[in-house]
């Protein structure tokens, strides 16, 4: 949205294109909601319609945590808005307090330059590695199996940036895993500062 525009100013025109000819526009969030109404949409053209997931399939789950042990889960595409080379530089400070604290990264490589990046710079800590891929049938399995989902989504360098907020959030507070991310887009009106979850300010 707003961002995107800065990276690539040319869909200004196809987006101004779109909103003359709608009647309704459907948004994840207050942040697309703002972007379109900067683009020159009404306001009363623009609907909030928030992402939700099936409770049925999610399941109970009432596995506590380990004394002293922390198991942190980043899953996320590979690109620089995902914030994984922000996860890999907390843990590194955070590492010296909790020991027996861990971080798995996983996601498909949207990015190889950053993907290569993130790796060369978690081999620097011990308790970090990369998973392989999980499917959607498994996700839930294998969400909890982990403490905190982390996330600190941000604006990236080419203006690239979430629009919404990552459903891996929403799947992490449902089976009752709190998150640790960021007042990025969308994702305040998803995660509950300080009762479902810590956001903190991008970078």
């Amino acid at each position: 949205y707003r961002h995107a525009l800065l990276a690539k100013p040319e869909l200004k025109v196809s987006y101004q294109k779109i909103i003359e000819k709608v009647n309704l526009i459907l948004v994840e969030g207050q942040s697309g909601h703002l972007a379109l109404e900067v683009l020159g949409a009404r306001p009363e053209s623009i609907a909030t319609l928030h992402l939700g997931i099936d409770l049925q399939k999610v399941g109970h789950d009432s596995r506590m945590k380990s004394v002293d042990d922390l198991k942190l889960l980043h899953a996320a595409t590979f690109t620089p808005k995902k914030g994984q080379l922000a996860s890999i530089k907390a843990f590194q400070r955070a590492k010296q307090n909790c020991p027996n604290m861990t971080l798995e990264l996983v996601g498909e490589v949207g990015d190889s330059k950053y993907f290569d990046y993130c790796k060369k710079e978690m081999m620097q800590t011990e308790g970090i590695r990369i998973r392989p891929f999980v499917t959607h049938e498994n996700w839930y399995d294998f969400l909890k199996n982990y403490d905190i989902l982390i996330q600190p989504s941000r604006v990236a360098d080419s203006g690239d940036c979430e629009g919404g907020a990552p459903v891996s959030l929403i799947d992490a507070q449902a089976i009752g895993r709190p998150v640790i991310s960021t007042f990025h887009c969308d994702i305040p009106e998803v995660v509950k500062h300080d009762v479902t979850g810590i956001l903190v300010e991008e970078d």
